[in-house]
């Protein structure tokens, strides 16, 4: 074990790092052993319903890291992209002035609370230069998808 992980976990000259890496195993099977079952825990509801929005809605399979089309993110937002067909963010705090450079066509965005569990479309004609603001909220997604022709 290097020396930044045995700092870390407190290892020190009286205390060998094998002494840590045994309290350690100790507490998290513990924790593991005594937590709550998950079907309790207060955010179970909202994850399945955030699974739920993604498996219904959202193309996650064919989409890698990039929040290259937005301007004015926080720099916690984080975001994926299906270049050209789609792009989902989401965000953890309001913000005012957000813009997506889409590329040519309509595009429906959709807005995801996951908090409130709540789908509010914001637009079925969104265009390059489409400006919206995020909420305050803990935990929103935005789901930009591009229209067929026609729609």
């Amino acid at each position: 074990m290097d020396g930044l992980v045995s700092r870390k976990y407190g290892a020190t000259r009286s205390h060998l790092e094998e002494d840590v890496l045994k309290y350690i195993h100790h507490t998290n099977l513990e924790l593991l052993l005594w937590s709550e079952p998950c079907s309790e825990h207060t955010a179970a509801d909202n994850l399945l319903w955030l699974r739920e929005v993604i498996d219904a809605d959202i193309s996650f399979g064919n989409m890698t890291p990039d929040i290259g089309i937005f301007t004015h993110l926080d720099e916690n937002f984080r975001g994926m992209a299906w270049p050209e067909h789609e792009y989902v963010w989401g965000t953890n705090k309001v913000r005012k002035g957000i813009i997506a450079n889409l590329p040519p066509g309509t595009w429906t965005v959709n807005r995801y609370d996951v908090i409130k569990k709540q789908k509010t479309m914001l637009t079925k004609q969104a265009k390059v230069g489409f400006e919206f603001d995020a909420p305050d909220s803990r935990a929103v997604l935005f789901h930009f998808r591009k229209n067929n022709e026609g729609e």
